[in-house]
């Protein structure tokens, strides 16, 4: 007669870390990405929306200070972003940090204010591998959809990156906020681990 199938123990390259929600806080800050067991990092936000207005989304590396949690705040990042806008208008758009140095990563155009569209809000991607080394830059790779709404409903999408320069310090996370310190919401982020 037929048997059931057996199975040995099946060992997964790609594991959920985390996982959370953000309800109207000024920040959401994801330390200690061990790369010594994963080599790569995958992280989503899914349902972003803000109830402020004119915020795009920022965000900063993060490393370990001593044993404490810090953000680097210096002038080291560069980024680009480039996609395109339909429905209110149809356009190329993008954002990126020019030839000059700057203090943050810009991660998308903007947010949509609740007050303007609760339905309407966005998705991010964003994928990083050996921040753990002390002797070159660290990149950043960008992707977000969704929908921005100022009285006129645009849906867009970018795919970018970005970099730290500093190529002495080894990072550990990231830290995402709006530009003008409001608060924001997300309704469900992840962190995935990627061993091989």
């Amino acid at each position: 007669g037929a048997t059931a199938p057996e199975w040995g123990t099946i060992s997964s390259d790609y594991v959920k870390i985390a996982n959370g929600i953000l309800s109207n806080q000024g920040d959401l800050i994801l330390n200690n990405f061990d790369f010594t067991t994963y080599k790569h990092f995958k992280v989503y936000l899914n349902g972003v929306n803000t109830n402020n207005n004119s915020n795009y989304l920022a965000c900063r590396f993060q490393y370990d200070n001593s044993g404490s949690p810090a953000t680097d705040t210096g002038n080291e990042y560069t980024y680009f972003l480039k996609g395109r806008h339909v429905y209110g208008s149809s356009s190329d758009t993008g954002e990126n940090s020019g030839t000059s140095l700057q203090d943050r990563i810009r991660c998308n155009w903007q947010v949509t204010q609740t007050s303007n569209g609760g339905s309407w809000k966005q998705d991010f991607q964003f994928e990083l591998s050996n921040w753990n080394n002390t002797n070159s830059s660290k990149m950043l790779f960008i992707r977000m959809g969704g929908v921005y709404d100022n009285g006129t409903e645009y849906h867009y999408y970018l795919d970018g990156g970005a970099v730290s320069r500093n190529d002495s310090r080894a990072y550990n996370g990231l830290r995402f906020f709006l530009n003008n310190s409001n608060n924001f919401n997300i309704d469900n982020y992840y962190i995935y681990g990627i061993k091989g």
